[in-house]
């Protein structure tokens, strides 16, 4: 009786709290990340769809969905959506960080490289950020920049596949 009675009650504050739009799209946020780490990429954008039907303006939500899209292959659909992320908040340095990704794997480097020089700018914490445009570094050719980077993500607690420090390393012996 008791359990009824509290999913009676938490029900009614879903319906009827301002903030239901919110504590609804979070869930929803938190189920996503689950189903991604799991591999289950299409149920995480459903998910986060749902989400975003609550709150539009739920720039995670809307990262994470990016984010997905990208792995995916999808990469215009998540440059528009780390786009709306931006725009609404400029100082998004994760969004900066995913659309550099993204922007990386179309061959734009020229545009990856800005947005990871902003994401490490907005974030020097972020080992992530720094092994990004490390592998952009890679990618045009600037192999001590990319050690640079490599060194501040390992610094930072990051640990960035073997596979990129051995050919990372495999260049620079080679020069």
């Amino acid at each position: 009786m008791k359990r009824l009675w509290l999913a009676v009650f938490l029900a009614g504050i879903f319906l009827i709290s301002p903030f239901a739009p919110e504590v609804h799209a979070g869930a929803f946020n938190t189920a996503a990340v689950t189903q991604f780490q799991q591999g289950d990429y299409e149920a995480a954008i459903n998910t986060l769809n749902k989400a975003l039907e609550y709150n539009p303006y739920n720039l995670e939500a809307r990262n994470n969905r990016g984010a997905i899209l990208a792995v995916r292959g999808q990469y215009d659909l998540a440059i528009a959506d780390f786009n709306v992320v931006i725009q609404s908040n400029p100082y998004h340095s994760k969004a900066f960080n995913n659309r550099a990704a993204a922007y990386a794997a179309k061959g734009q480097f020229d545009l990856a490289l800005l947005d990871a020089n902003r994401a490490v700018e907005l974030d020097p914490q972020n080992p992530e950020a720094y092994y990004t445009r490390a592998t952009i570094w890679y990618n045009v050719k600037a192999y001590n920049n990319a050690q640079v980077d490599v060194t501040n993500a390992q610094r930072l607690g990051f640990s960035p596949p073997e596979v990129f420090l051995q050919s990372l390393r495999a260049v620079m012996d080679g020069r």
